[in-house]
């Protein structure tokens, strides 16, 4: 009986069956991109570290001083203090206009930061 009326529905069982066969594709590559996304993320956070610790102002008006370096450089524990000075900016260029975020730090500190950089090639490529 279940056979006949798969025969007497053919369209329908088709979507059907293809209905199925789109959603489990989906669900496999959601998990696949989900766990690379994770992965991505943990490696991240290996390069920084779990030692590394960031500082920020809490307004424009208040901003990190020489002398907040400073104080955090005289704490017990405290290895290196790199500080960087990070802004968004709006680029105009013919009739186009372009937010960035510019990072600005001592560039022989960038191994410090990130453990992972072997190279000057490396280096070249972040800029």
């Amino acid at each position: 009986m279940a056979l006949k009326a798969l025969k007497d529905r053919k369209l329908r069982s088709a979507l059907t069956i293809l209905g199925i066969v789109i959603g489990c594709s989906l669900i496999v590559a959601l998990v696949a991109s989900t766990s690379g996304l994770s992965a991505s993320v943990s490696s991240q956070i290996d390069k920084i570290g779990v030692t590394t610790l960031n500082v920020f102002s809490t307004s424009q008006r208040t901003p990190v001083t020489d002398d907040d370096i400073r104080v955090v450089r005289s704490f017990a524990g405290v290895k290196d203090v790199i500080p960087y000075f990070q802004r968004r900016l709006s680029i105009n260029y013919g009739s186009n206009t372009l937010s960035v975020q510019v990072i600005g730090f001592d560039q022989t500190k960038l191994k410090t930061l990130y453990k992972g950089l072997t190279s000057s090639s490396s280096i070249r490529r972040i800029m």
